[in-house]
C-alpha cells in the first residue's frame, strides 16, 4: 500500500515540476530572492484573444507540449517513488525521495535561468549530512564528508585550470549543487554521477547547437539513475 501512495505523490511532484519552475522563476527576482505567496497563480489565456487567433493556437500548443512533459515527468517520479519505497526503508526513501525531486527542480531552473540557486544547493548539503548522520540511506557520515569536499574541489580545479581557455566555465551555483550532492553520494556515487551526467552535457550541447550548456539539467537525471540503480543493485545482491 505504502508503494502505490508514494507511486502516486511521485507522479504528482513530477507533474509538478515545470509548473513549480515556471512560476518561480516568475515571482522572485533572481537578484532579490525568493517570494513564495506568489508563486501559486494558475496561469491563464489573456482575455482579449479571439478562440481563433494565431497567438491562442500557440497558447494552446504550448500547453499541451507542457501537459505532455509534466506527464513524463509523472511517471520517470513515480516509478522511481515506487522503487524506493518498495526496497528502502520508509525514512531512507522519503529524504531520498526528496532529494530526487529537489535536484530535478534545481535541474529545470538552471536549465531555464542558468542559475543553481542558494536556497536549493544549500539546504540540499546541510540534508545530505543530516541524512547521512541519522538514516545514512547510501553513505556514512564520514563518506558524506569526504564526498562533499571531494565534489567541491573537484570542479573548483578543474574550473581553475579551464579559465586559462575559457571564462568562467563553471558557476558558483555548479560548485555548491556538486558539493551538496557529494555529501548525499559519497566519492564512489558521485563520480558515477559525473561520468553520466557528462553524456547527458554532450546531449544538451548538441540539442543546443552550441559550445555551452547549463550543467544542472545534466546532473538531474544522471543523480536519478545513480540512486535508482544503486537501490536496485543492493536489492539484488
Amino acid at each position: 500500500m505504502i508503494t502505490v501512495t508514494a507511486s502516486i505523490i511521485g507522479f504528482f511532484l513530477g507533474f509538478s515540476l515545470l509548473f513549480i519552475t515556471s512560476r518561480l522563476l516568475k515571482s522572485f527576482s533572481l537578484e532579490e530572492g525568493f517570494k513564495p505567496l506568489t508563486m501559486l497563480h494558475l496561469p491563464k489565456f489573456p482575455k482579449t484573444l479571439a478562440p481563433a487567433s494565431l497567438h491562442a493556437k500557440r497558447f494552446r500548443r504550448l500547453w499541451l507540449r507542457l501537459v505532455g512533459q509534466s506527464i513524463i515527468y509523472g511517471m520517470i517520479f513515480a516509478l522511481a517513488f515506487a522503487v524506493l519505497f518498495a526496497l528502502l526503508p520508509a525514512w531512507q526513501a522519503t529524504f531520498l525521495a526528496l532529494m530526487l525531486v529537489t535536484v530535478a527542480l534545481a535541474g529545470l531552473i538552471d536549465l531555464k535561468a542558468w542559475l543553481l540557486p542558494d536556497f536549493l544547493t544549500i539546504p540540499l548539503l546541510i540534508a545530505g549530512f543530516a541524512t547521512a548522520y541519522f538514516f545514512q540511506p547510501l553513505v556514512t557520515m564520514e563518506e558524506s564528508i569526504m564526498g562533499a569536499i571531494y565534489a567541491y574541489f573537484l570542479p573548483l580545479l578543474t574550473a581553475l585550470f579551464m579559465q586559462k581557455y575559457k571564462s568562467n566555465p563553471l558557476g558558483g551555483g555548479d560548485v555548491k549543487m556538486m558539493a551538496a550532492l557529494g555529501a548525499w553520494l559519497g566519492f564512489e556515487l558521485f563520480n558515477t554521477v559525473l561520468v553520466i551526467s557528462f553524456l547527458f552535457f554532450l546531449y544538451l550541447v548538441w540539442q543546443r547547437k552550441s559550445k555551452v550548456a547549463p550543467f544542472g539539467p545534466a546532473l538531474a537525471p544522471a543523480v536519478l539513475l545513480t540512486v535508482i540503480g544503486k537501490v536496485l543493485l543492493d536489492s539484488l545482491g
